[in-house]
């Protein structure tokens, strides 16, 4: 769209009612978002909107970084304009209307309860439920009073995202508005490009991530919508010496909003886990192939080939091979490898990969649990997996079937994220150079299926994938209970030389972020022996 396109915030109400299927209000004028709509989902039953104040176009333009992460934690981005004055409650009051300020009755800088019909209005004919989440005396906080909706007034913006993700683990509300007002308070002292603006900023771009993956953990069992939705932007006024907005300008007028609408999670387990990596194949593609998987590429990669010792002529099956990364280097090493992923999408990338630089792998879609349907007799030497048994919904019932697979004497090695690497609770503590030097951990011994954020800045796109995470304990119990006994654990760390041509593996040189199992089968012990019965 150009510098003036036509449509503009009010489209917001009229998107969100098409959305969840419910009447608009009556005061509604405004056009549908029409890109937002061809994202192609019939319905959706949960909404978080996030009002992020004053962050405009020009502002993103001039901060990539930023819009990067917006980019890739959701799925298209539409150009509108603000309403005129662009001042906070005369454009969210159009935003939650679909009307213009002729018609809601604000016009400037004031904030009078809203008498007319309003989007909360029709929330609450259709029988849903919505909460505003917003900074007590705020515009958010004021001109919305006096309906249906569950009002939840903080001290700060802070505030505001401990409340927001603590209703999303709750699963009760159809609606939320989440309102965060720091950048606008820093540009108003300062400027819009002022340190601390662009800090509060930047805050509220990972308020949003974290939101993003609130969403994606507890609303997984709802058709959802999640949107970012500046009001206004800013500029510079030279003649005060710090931001403002409310003049007609693209500064002030122009804001980016950037949506997301996701399906319904599948209920089955190994469904969630296919639709999740296919999704994510063509972002993962870039993450390994391009190099910005470094630990993969300089640590652990590498430390799983030389666990696995000589592979020159073995039979190897790899387990969860994606796109083919640790296949290709087995098949460098002389190995006759076979590597299955349940996503085809995975597959299809292993499969061109294989077309372009011939190695002799083969390729196979197919759920690791049912290998042995594949191979009724043992027929490999050595069994790998390379940082995905944990990705798979039973990982103890995966190992079983590796061990069905082996030939005697064969072995199984396999890579993971360390268990203290990734405990619920878990947290850097930094030098005054910004240097990790003590981590912190909580609740390490919950277990048990959970929810991976695939949000770190080098990825094109953000996505979610199931995983089981497995204490040390829980690793031993599962790798007994399928026959094998553990030959050696590797916990891979980089030398001097590695971080010397890879700076970002530092942190690995004093916190184990990987182990390696190396496992061989026990004599005269079948798949599914439980010692302690």
């Amino acid at each position: 769209m150009g510098e003036n396109p036509a449509m503009d915030i009010r489209s917001v109400t009229p998107t969100i009612c098409r959305l969840m299927r419910i009447e608009p209000p009556t005061t509604c004028q405004a056009p549908l978002l029409e890109p937002v709509l061809a994202l192609g989902l019939s319905k959706v039953e949960r909404v978080l909107v996030y009002g992020a104040d004053a962050i405009g176009r020009v502002f993103l333009e001039n901060h990539a970084d930023l819009k990067k992460r917006l980019l890739a934690a959701t799925d298209v981005q539409v150009e509108l304009r603000a309403m005129t004055p662009p001042k906070t409650p005369v454009c969210f009051a159009s935003m939650f209307t679909g009307a213009l300020p002729g018609v809601h009755g604000i016009r400037k800088y004031e904030r009078p309860v809203l008498t007319c019909d309003t989007l909360f209005d029709a929330l609450a004919r259709a029988g849903k439920r919505a909460a505003i989440v917003a900074v007590k005396d705020c515009s958010m906080d004021i001109i919305f009073r006096n309906r249906s909706i569950d009002y939840f007034t903080e001290a700060d913006d802070a505030a505001v995202l401990e409340r927001t993700l603590f209703l999303l683990s709750e699963d009760r509300h159809d609606f939320i508005v989440s309102y965060n007002q720091g950048y606008d308070d820093e540009l108003h002292k300062t400027g819009p490009e002022s340190p601390e603006a662009v800090a509060a900023a930047k805050r509220h771009v990972e308020t949003f991530v974290s939101l993003w993956q609130a969403t994606e953990e507890h609303w997984s069992g709802h058709g959802r919508a999640l949107s970012f939705v500046p009001d206004h932007g800013a500029h510079y006024d030279a003649a005060k010496g710090k931001g403002d907005h409310g003049e007609d300008m693209p500064e002030d007028m122009d804001v980016l909003h950037f949506w997301l609408v996701r399906p319904r999670a599948p209920a089955d387990g190994m469904e969630r886990v296919r639709r999740a990596w296919d999704e994510a194949a063509a972002s993962w593609e870039d993450f390994v192939e391009s190099g910005k998987d470094w630990y993969r590429l300089g640590l652990h990669g590498p430390a799983l080939l030389r666990a696995c010792g000589e592979v020159k002529g073995l039979r190897v099956l790899d387990l969860g091979c994606g796109q083919g990364y640790f296949t290709r280097l087995l098949a460098q090493a002389g190995a006759r490898v076979t590597g299955i992923d349940l996503s085809g999408q995975q597959i299809a990338n292993a499969l061109r990969h294989e077309q372009e630089q011939p190695l002799g792998c083969e390729y196979f879609v197919l759920d690791a649990a049912r290998a042995a349907e594949r191979w009724p007799e043992p027929s490999f030497d050595l069994v790998t997996a390379c940082m995905a048994l944990d990705d798979m919904p039973d990982p103890g019932i995966v190992l079983q079937v590796a061990r069905r697979l082996l030939k005697p004497g064969g072995r199984c090695v396999f890579s993971a994220v360390h268990p203290v690497m990734d405990a619920p609770m878990r947290g850097w503590e930094k030098d005054g150079t910004g240097r990790k030097v003590m981590l912190k951990l909580g609740r390490y011994f919950d277990s048990g299926p959970a929810c991976c954020p695939w949000t770190m800045a080098r990825l094109k796109r953000y996505w979610t994938t199931p995983f089981v995470r497995l204490t040390v304990d829980g690793w031993s119990e599962a790798i007994e209970q399928a026959g094998f006994l553990i030959r050696r654990i590797y916990e891979p760390r980089p030398t001097l030389e590695d971080v010397a041509r890879e700076p970002q593996l530092e942190d690995c040189r004093d916190f184990p972020s990987f182990v390696i199992f190396d496992l061989v089968a026990a004599n005269g012990v079948e798949p599914g022996y439980d010692s302690h019965r």
